[in-house]
């Protein structure tokens, strides 16, 4: 029987499949790191902790200069490095409200029309720019020059 696994770059994340153990994935792991198999790079990346590092990540001030400043960082780096040597990873929330029923005084009531707090939450945005190890040296004294022009010039 054939095992399959999927992971997903650029943390290495992995699932396992349906009847398929964790103790099971990392031993085809291995088996696939070592020879060759399909799927070997990412496989050898999470068998040796060889994962793509952060050089990036989402910063407010970046992104009052350009809404799209994570962006920017991963294809600038991209374009100097090489498209196999950076990953791109950015979640928005599309929406904060967080409503569901609350007992107060013995009445169910709209947790949003009980709390203040739940009423203003703030949306949850994340932007995270990886690299291959081997050129996060390099990447990361690159950014230290570049950073400020890369955010500021956003693409109109």
């Amino acid at each position: 029987m054939e095992r399959t696994y999927t992971v997903r770059q650029p943390g290495c994340t992995a699932w396992t499949g349906p009847g398929l153990t964790w103790s099971q994935a990392c031993e085809d792991w291995r088996e696939a790191a070592c020879n060759q198999a399909p799927g070997h790079e990412p496989a050898r990346r999470i068998i040796r902790h060889d994962h793509f590092r952060r050089v990036y990540s989402r910063n407010p001030r970046h992104v009052e200069m350009n809404p799209q400043a994570g962006l920017a960082v991963f294809e600038a780096v991209k374009y100097e490095f090489g498209a196999d040597r950076v990953r791109h990873d950015t979640y928005k929330q599309k929406k904060s409200v967080i409503d569901f029923p609350v007992l107060c005084d013995g009445n169910v009531a709209s947790s949003v029309s009980v709390s203040e707090v739940l009423q203003n939450m703030p949306i949850v945005a994340v932007d995270f720019v990886f690299v291959d190890p081997t050129v996060r040296r390099q990447v990361k004294e690159w950014l230290d020059s570049n950073l400020k022009d890369i955010v500021a010039s956003k693409e109109e």
